[in-house]
């Protein structure tokens, strides 16, 4: 599996905030006065809705540990570096 750099995984997860909010804006505009748009759910339809539109769940599904990296780079720098230094005669 290729590892993608940190600074790549950021812009990733920018570019869904920026089009999640975009979205948020869009139906906010696009929404009339006086239009009920509500509905009632129980607490396992909401729950399964959450689920289903969660976008780290989805990326999850298509990329398998994909966000392992925003843990094991950080740790990385505890990692012990053993260095070997040979000076032979020969």
């Amino acid at each position: 599996m290729t590892l993608l750099p940190v600074h790549c995984i950021y812009l990733v997860r920018r570019f869904y905030i920026v089009i999640i909010l975009l979205c948020l804006i869009l139906n906010a505009l696009g929404a009339e006065e006086g239009t009920d748009i509500s509905r009632e759910l129980s607490l396992q339809e909401a729950v399964n809705r959450a689920l289903e539109q969660n976008l780290g769940l989805i990326m999850e599904r298509y990329h398998p540990g994909f966000f392992e990296n925003d843990i094991t780079l950080p740790q990385s720098q505890f990692d012990p570096a053993i260095r070997i230094r040979s000076e032979g005669k020969g």
